[in-house]
């Protein structure tokens, strides 16, 4: 490279020449022009050589090199002036400074020309265009041009830039590097007329409204969707895609997330000694994170799970370089145990979020179900009263409401029992009920994101499935606001939105994961596992809500139960767990909450007929198998 550096030294000397003397050549003395060829080229050639100029790569020159080469090419004009005005190797001037100049200016476009266009030929032949796939990216600034060049420069990802979406700056219309910008309504046509494969977002300049209009579009023209990271965490200005890890959970939410003001809560948790339940959990483990920056004055984490609590451990003590902390081992249904630890630490709020929280699991397990969700609920509720605790914030599930399941069952006693409480004592204790958090341990999108990981298909249990969803943030956020307003044993629910389908979630999961559902990423529907239901609520169809001053969060107004019936019941049923029977268990169970209806289960023979049934029932629908 350094010897054709030299040979376009030379070429630009003449060709700097010929313009001066208006391509006359009769006018250029040749003893001059030979002088100037080796007098110039001479110089570049020591230029070249301290500044090691030609060691680059060509085939991958970039914007860097040629600003490098520019400067380098400077230098060596600034030295041909500087000789050539003073007479340092010739006593007249016989170039003259419009020559240098010319030169310069030729010099400059050819070196760096002829090492874009050897890198563009090297791309295109590593990476032809008929073998290139044509991507839209959204975006029109300068991020947006960076990911172009990233993905055309990566001869792996072999993708074209065929369209840029305005992204408000109202560039529509307009070109960036030759390709055109398009209005974002204009994003469908654009997907025939252009041949488009797929759709690249970066993660964090995109508007929620936004990506949900182009992840709709892309599942409607069986376009895939590439969520990418922010160019500013690209690693070492490279673009670094992995679909499944670049994948933002909050996407698939199809709605804004909600962000509750925190700023009221404050007051509640300054200074206060609080307790966490299942502070190992997804869950639980985000209720700390967010309670830290309130500076309470001591956590107390409760969990069994050994593991998980020395991670959280050594999270809040390096990430955060938060000390005030004790972690305790142990099980909420040992009542030895959580008598011990309010007896120790007396707190002064409790976030009680251990549960077992499986459907199928706690459905083929009853026992276990009542011990912990009953019995450990019943433990701390108690010990609260017993030892003076301000609040006691319990985190229940939409699954209590119109139970189908063992799970349900257990959390919607678990909320009675709780809410009678109220009666005992001085401690304020309030419910939250909410639907299934995103991303939590054992929740359907890791279990998707596995599975595209290991098997390359979805498994969804049925095609008409429907849940509420949120993010964690979401759900903590509302348990600590809840744990704020509560005054008088509410139970508050979260203004979740519209309910998904699962098998909704599925293709968009799919979609953002840069492939077409059904087709690269086969969907396959199992059947509905055992008290499991199509169609999740929220509420009861006899409860009535009450508003709060957060339009999001409402009070479920219910009546509780008298304090001295719901305890007879639970102690009856915490008895039940040494017969060890499973059927006295759920039909007890059945007993307390009378509208628990099993679905799917084994436990349907305990159940009365519904008078007046419609012939086609959900029930009927949920034992439907689909291959």
């Amino acid at each position: 490279m350094y010897t054709l550096d030299l040979l376009v030294a030379a070429f630009a000397v003449i060709m700097a020449w010929m313009f001066t003397s208006g391509f006359r050549t009769g006018a250029i003395d040749q003893d001059t022009l030979l002088f100037s060829i080796v007098y110039i080229v001479f110089v570049r050639a020591s230029v070249f050589l301290l500044t090691a100029s030609f060691s680059n790569v060509i085939r991958l020159t970039g914007s860097r090199d040629i600003l490098f080469n520019l400067k380098v090419i400077s230098y060596g004009t600034l030295v041909l002036l500087f000789f050539n005005t003073t007479g340092g190797l010739v006593r007249d001037p016989v170039i003259p400074t419009a020559v240098i100049l010319l030169e310069f200016f030729i010099s400059s476009v050819l070196l760096n020309g002829y090492r874009l266009l050897i890198g563009k030929i090297y791309f295109d032949l590593l990476n032809p265009a008929r073998e290139r796939s044509n991507v839209i990216i959204y975006g029109s600034d300068r991020h947006a041009f960076s990911i172009k060049k990233a993905i055309e420069s990566d001869s792996l990802l072999r993708m074209k830039a065929v369209a840029f979406i305005d992204n408000g700056n109202n560039n529509a219309g307009c070109q960036i590097d030759g390709v055109d910008i398009i209005n974002l309504h204009d994003l469908p046509a654009s997907f025939y007329s252009r041949k488009a494969d797929a759709v690249i977002i970066p993660a964090l300049t995109t508007s929620y409204h936004v990506k949900e209009f182009i992840v709709d579009r892309c599942l409607e023209h069986d376009v895939r969707l590439m969520p990418i990271p922010d160019v500013r965490f690209w690693i070492g200005g490279q673009l670094v895609y992995d679909p499944v890890e670049n994948l933002d959970v909050d996407d698939l939410l199809e709605r804004d997330p909600i962000h509750l003001d925190m700023r009221q809560i404050k007051n509640q948790l300054t200074g206060k000694t609080i307790l966490v339940t299942g502070a190992a959990g997804s869950i639980g483990s985000e209720i700390v994170r967010q309670l830290i920056p309130f500076r309470p004055a001591k956590l107390i984490f409760f969990d069994q799970d050994e593991s998980a609590l020395y991670a959280l451990d050594l999270s809040l003590r390096e990430e955060y370089r938060f000390f005030r902390f004790e972690t305790a081992m142990g099980n909420i249904s040992d009542g030895y145990r959580v008598e011990k630890l309010f007896r120790t630490y007396r707190p002064d709020i409790v976030f009680h979020a251990a549960a077992y929280k499986h459907v199928p699991m706690m459905e083929a397990n009853a026992y276990e179900a009542v011990r912990v969700n009953v019995q450990g609920t019943k433990n701390l509720a108690d010990m609260a009263v017993k030892y003076g605790a301000g609040k006691f914030v319990m985190i229940s599930t939409d699954k209590a409401v119109r139970p189908t399941n063992v799970m349900g069952a257990t959390k919607r006693i678990a909320e009675m029992y709780v809410q009678s409480m109220n009666q005992q004592g001085d401690t304020i204790f309030i419910t939250t009920r909410f639907g299934n958090v995103l991303g939590s341990n054992g929740s359907v999108i890791p279990t998707f994101l596995k599975q595209l990981r290991e098997k390359g298909e979805l498994t969804v249990t049925h095609p008409e499935i429907t849940r509420f969803f949120m993010s964690i943030p979401e759900a903590c956020q509302l348990v600590l606001e809840a744990g704020a307003m509560g005054k008088t044993g509410e139970i508050f629910i979260f203004d979740m939105g519209k309910p998904v389908k699962i098998n909704d979630l599925a293709c968009r999961l799919i979609n953002l994961c840069g492939k077409i559902p059904g087709k690269e990423i086969p969907i396959r529907y199992s059947g509905l596992r055992p008290g499991e239901k199509l169609y999740e609520e929220l509420l009861y169809d006899r409860e009535k809500t009450l508003p709060t001053h957060n339009p999001k969060i409402m009070i479920a107004k219910t009546e509780p139960r008298r304090y001295s019936d719901i305890s007879d019941e639970v102690d009856h049923l915490i008895s039940l767990l040494g017969r060890n029977s499973t059927m006295e268990m759920v039909a007890e169970m059945k007993r307390i909450v009378t509208d628990y209806q099993s679905l799917n289960s084994e436990f349907e023979k305990l159940d009365k007929p519904a008078p007046d049934t419609e012939p086609e029932t959900e029930k009927e629908t949920a034992k439907q198998t689909f291959q």
